[in-house]
């Protein structure tokens, strides 16, 4: 079996950023309930409750979209990813440039959640309001380096990411060991990931 690190290199390389997430993250996606939509229920009740709050959230993983409900929870909100192509889709989504990504029927879904406190513009504005950084995962020796930060965290959101680069469960578990080690005491750890799957759906291999 190849190693982590080179199985990462073959995925970074062939990977199609635009093209995964038109097919799991776009309103007509036959998978947008169980990759969006009931993620997301659960994430705005839980932030809704106002238990989970603090100064700095990170998010690792491309799927913006869970972000509505928690940007205003938070001071400061940082993404990192591992995938250039994904770094440049949320860059690009963050400094409103076109061809960006259409994430707004999540923003409107998350705005009627919560019972149109505010427009799904607002919603989109405040989100980029607050992401401060957006920083890289390195992939060395056989694993995946979380990028450094200045200090922990309150809340650490992991979205559809663990599943996708880490091709063994030893892989898997010492990159959430790493991850909560960014934790502040009494902070809070958010998964939501894709186990027990038996397929994915891709347009090229």
């Amino acid at each position: 079996m190849a190693s982590c690190s080179s199985w990462m290199e073959l995925y970074e390389k062939h990977f199609d950023s635009a093209s995964a997430m038109a097919v799991y993250y776009t309103e007509d996606s036959a998978f947008v309930e169980d990759s969006i939509r009931q993620t997301l229920k659960c994430l705005v009740a839980v932030f809704s409750s106002g238990a989970v709050t603090g100064d700095t959230l990170i998010q690792y993983g491309v799927n913006l979209a869970m972000l509505f409900p928690a940007c205003g929870c938070f001071k400061e909100i940082i993404f990192s990813e591992f995938l250039d192509s994904h770094i440049q889709a949320v860059r690009k989504w963050v400094k409103k440039k076109p061809g960006a990504f259409d994430w707004s029927p999540s923003a409107k879904f998350v705005c009627e959640l919560e019972g149109n406190r505010q427009t799904w513009t607002e919603k989109e504005e405040m989100l980029r309001g607050k992401m401060t950084k957006i920083l890289k995962c390195e992939a060395k020796e056989g694993c995946l380096v979380l990028p450094s930060l200045p200090t922990q965290v309150d809340c650490i959101l992991v979205i559809h990411f663990l599943e996708f680069f880490s091709p063994r469960l030893d892989v898997f578990c010492k990159t959430l060991t790493d991850m909560s080690s960014q934790l502040k005491i009494g902070g809070y750890l958010l998964l939501n990931v894709f186990l027990g799957c038996t397929f994915v759906m891709s347009d090229t291999f």
